[in-house]
């Protein structure tokens, strides 16, 4: 089409400079100069018609990227929420397992004295408290640590050490918290350093590498004080990927499964939120 147009033109040219009188008759020169012209022109518009080409490529290639990695959240996320429904439903059928009250031996008889059928004296249980939610990077100017178990030693100082780089140093800090739970894998300051891993991306905004560092902290720490401050920062990764659908899983998820915790507050306030908006 375009060489058509082209030889189109130039007839036209010719016969126009047939039909010029003398004075006004266009010179060999000019004639050529516009050819090169219309020549570079044509260039140009083969140039970009390649370009566009290159770009609806690449565009193709990131959505079905894009849409490779929702498949496979979307699928880990499935397998999450399967296996806590399961686990609510077996925890609702069987009944609760009470510890055995134990028995303290009674102290010895002081001589003399007669002790007539003696109690004995049943052990009061410990109540744990539920951990408060902890800030997070983002959302505070300070980084809170809960309260942490009763670790000594080696173990104790690596994750110290990598909890004082969360700020300055994340990255060195994600490295050292990977080390950790390499070399301490039953460590109890296991969950806190897998929970950190996806504070510190959620920190960088990295919110695909944070949703897979939190959902590890559910799956392997699920009955950890550290498991309703992943399943809240779940939910807000979801939320900051604009994946409505899931944010809103999680959220709920979170009221769910930890009601009387700070999670389940946060979770209420991003959840009325989402529904002012419209999001669902």
């Amino acid at each position: 089409m375009v060489f058509s147009l082209r030889k189109l033109f130039v007839a036209a040219s010719f016969m126009t400079v047939l039909a010029l009188p003398p004075a006004q008759a266009v010179t060999a020169d000019e004639l050529f100069e516009v050819l090169q012209r219309i020549e570079s022109l044509e260039n140009e518009v083969r140039y970009l018609r390649g370009e566009n080409e290159q770009l609806r490529f690449d565009m193709d290639d990131i959505k079905n990227t894009q849409k490779k990695t929702f498949i496979r959240i979307d699928d880990r996320m499935d397998d999450l929420f399967r296996a806590v429904n399961t686990r609510k439903v077996s925890s609702a059928v069987l009944a609760p397992v009470l510890p055995a009250p134990v028995l303290i031996a009674p102290k010895p008889a002081i001589a003399g004295v007669v002790r007539q059928n003696p109690e004995p004296v049943v052990a009061k249980p410990i109540v744990l408290k539920p951990v408060a939610l902890s800030a997070g990077v983002k959302q505070s100017s300070k980084v809170v640590q809960s309260v942490l178990p009763r670790v000594n030693g080696p173990e104790k100082q690596a994750y110290d050490l990598a909890f004082a780089n969360i700020k300055t140093k994340p990255s060195a800090a994600l490295s050292m918290f990977r080390q950790f739970l390499k070399r301490y894998p039953a460590s109890a300051l296991a969950p806190n350093a897998q929970y950190w891993l996806g504070e510190v991306m959620y920190s960088s905004r990295n919110y695909q590498g944070a949703i897979d560092e939190f959902v590890a902290v559910l799956q392997s720490y699920g009955s950890s004080p550290k498991a309703p401050d992943a399943a809240i920062k779940l939910g807000f990764s979801f939320y900051e990927m604009k994946n409505w659908v899931y944010a809103r899983r999680s959220l709920e998820d979170v009221l769910r499964s930890y009601p009387k915790t700070q999670a389940a507050n946060l979770a209420r306030v991003r959840l009325a939120k989402m529904h002012k908006d419209n999001l669902y």
